[in-house]
Order: C-alpha cells, then sequence, then structure tokens
C-alpha cells in the first residue's frame, strides 16, 4: 500500500488505506455501518448515509455528496467569497 504522506498516517492513527478507485493515492477507511446526522438543526439533519464524497470544482467551491447505497440522498454546495476561503459566500443543500 502507498501512502503519499507519513505524517498523516501517524497523526491519524492509521485510518488511512489505499484509495480502491485510484491507485497510489489516500483514502480514509469508514467502519461501520451507516451515519446519521444526530445534531437537530444541521443543514444534514435527518439525513442517513454511508459514503461522502468531496470534490472542488473550483477554487471557491466545493460540492459534498452524501450517499446511502450508492443513492444520493444531499448534496451541500460551499461557495467562498474568495480563493483564501476564508468567508463563506453561500451554502446550499440539494
Amino acid at each position: 500500500m502507498a501512502i503519499v504522506n507519513d505524517a498523516i498516517k501517524d497523526m491519524e492513527k492509521d485510518k488511512f488505506i489505499e484509495s480502491p478507485t485510484r491507485p497510489g493515492k489516500p483514502a480514509i477507511e469508514v467502519v461501520g455501518s451507516s451515519w446519521s446526522s444526530a445534531s437537530s438543526g444541521s443543514i444534514l439533519s435527518g439525513v442517513v448515509y454511508d459514503e461522502m464524497q468531496a470534490t472542488y470544482p473550483t477554487t471557491t467551491q466545493e460540492v459534498y455528496v452524501y450517499k446511502a447505497s450508492t443513492i444520493t440522498v444531499a448534496t451541500i454546495t460551499v461557495d467562498y467569497t474568495d480563493t483564501t476561503k476564508c468567508f463563506i459566500h453561500s451554502v446550499v443543500k440539494t
């Protein structure tokens, strides 16, 4: 298995594994069944998911896709005011 950054591996107590879909890249191994957003009032309140994917389509945007059994159950798009990502412009759940 190839781990890109041994310092991260040590800090995170060996939770990184080699990605099954991107050989040579690290991934986080999640053990257990599914997660549910526990906090009421959270943007993900009541959403049950077993997978989360993060993408970064632009330098000022992050998109988080939550899935349950490969079906998308929520998508969160975070837009920042600029590339420093210090200030959030908007957060949208679809």
